[in-house]
């Protein structure tokens, strides 16, 4: 069995139903809201912390252990932010920084 699937099976409950099998992500077990605006904000990872999953009213940027960026010109030594990523491992990670183009609201599912 690869990580990948030890991971989501750690983290899902099977459901079977007209031959095919859904995955249904537990509820989480610390979720926080964090408001963004244009300035990066640091958001320190809940102890124990294994994966998120994160939902936002707007764009916005994500970097691991440092600050977020929009760039103004284009990043091409491995630097550069992710726009609006959807889950990640967030183990081993002490922040993450994140940044909006606009005042939003980013709601943090962390499970661990």
């Amino acid at each position: 069995m690869n990580q990948l699937t030890s991971n989501v099976q750690a983290s899902t409950h099977n459901h079977i139903a007209a031959g095919r099998v859904d995955f249904f992500p537990r509820f989480p077990d610390h979720i926080d809201q964090v408001v963004l605006s244009t300035s990066s904000s640091t958001y320190t990872v809940p102890t124990g912390g294994k994966f998120a999953i994160f939902s936002c009213n707007s764009d916005f940027a994500a970097r691991a252990d440092n600050d977020a960026v929009f760039p103004v010109a284009g990043v091409t030594n491995g630097s550069g932010s992710l726009l609006n990523p959807a889950q990640f491992d967030i183990s081993g990670l002490t922040s993450i920084g994140f940044i909006s183009n606009t005042d939003a609201v980013l709601t943090i599912a962390v499970f661990g």
